[in-house]
């Protein structure tokens, strides 16, 4: 990252060696699209790149922490096959979901483009978080992303689950330039206005920061409304 941020390795065996170098180096590409305007506000202190992670006795790829004296990122790189497309593909994804995360603690304001009700109010009427205010009861919980599974507004089946986790699901793919997402601007209008509604979130944050060009973050994020613009129907891409 374009700031002063540690790495912190856990134990690594020789033969996990060549896996663990090939991540750093997909995160470093990743992280590099960072402009330092925004790094320095997020206070990283420490990266931590586990061989196995688990967090609240769940495995996971990734986490961000705001509640320990430095704010962190972690990622776990068990299942991380350097020579998969799709397994880079999905790192590549988790690390800017995590990042997101961050920014969205840092940057959002009451109000704003991602504010609670004003996000919320995007999705179906009849459509409920299994996380968060005025989500779903606890028994309906269990079963909640097969009982919604096909609804339109979501990047992924995981951002059902928590509103934070549908915005960071949403932007990791456009950090991707994921072009089936893209496709999907074209017949999901839900999904299209989050996409825009992000796009606000960032176009505010550079104001904010006076972010100049030449930016490899804005560059990426500007693929998604050329995109969404010639995809969408007429009526609205208005």
């Amino acid at each position: 990252m374009p700031a002063k941020v540690r790495l912190v390795y856990s134990y690594f065996t020789d033969k996990k060696i060549a896996q663990l170098k090939a991540f750093v180096r997909m995160l470093r590409e990743e992280l590099d699209m960072y402009p330092e305007a925004i790094v320095s506000r997020l206070g990283f202190g420490n990266i931590y790149i586990l061989d196995e992670f688990v967090f609240r006795d769940v495995k996971l790829a990734g986490q961000s922490f705001s509640w320990i004296p430095k704010p962190a990122v972690a990622y776990g790189l068990n299942s991380f096959k350097p020579e998969d497309a799709n397994s880079r593909a999905f790192f590549s994804r988790t690390t800017h979901h995590e990042v997101f995360h961050a920014m969205e603690r840092r940057f959002t304001v009451a109000a704003g483009p991602l504010f609670g009700p004003g996000w919320n109010a995007l999705n179906d009427p009849d459509f409920k978080y299994r996380i968060g205010p005025d989500s779903v009861s606890a028994e309906g919980q269990p079963t909640h992303t097969k009982d919604n599974a096909g609804r339109k507004g979501f990047a992924e089946p995981y951002g059902m689950n928590i509103a934070t986790d549908d915005r960071a699901t949403l932007y990791a793919r456009m950090m991707v330039a994921d072009k089936v997402f893209y496709g999907r601007l074209a017949t999901d209008p839900i999904l299209l206005a989050k996409t825009n509604r992000l796009q606000e979130f960032f176009r505010n944050i550079r104001q904010e920061l006076s972010i100049p060009d030449p930016s490899p973050l804005y560059e990426m994020l500007a693929r998604a409304p050329a995109d969404a613009a010639s995809a969408a129907p007429k009526d609205e891409a208005k």
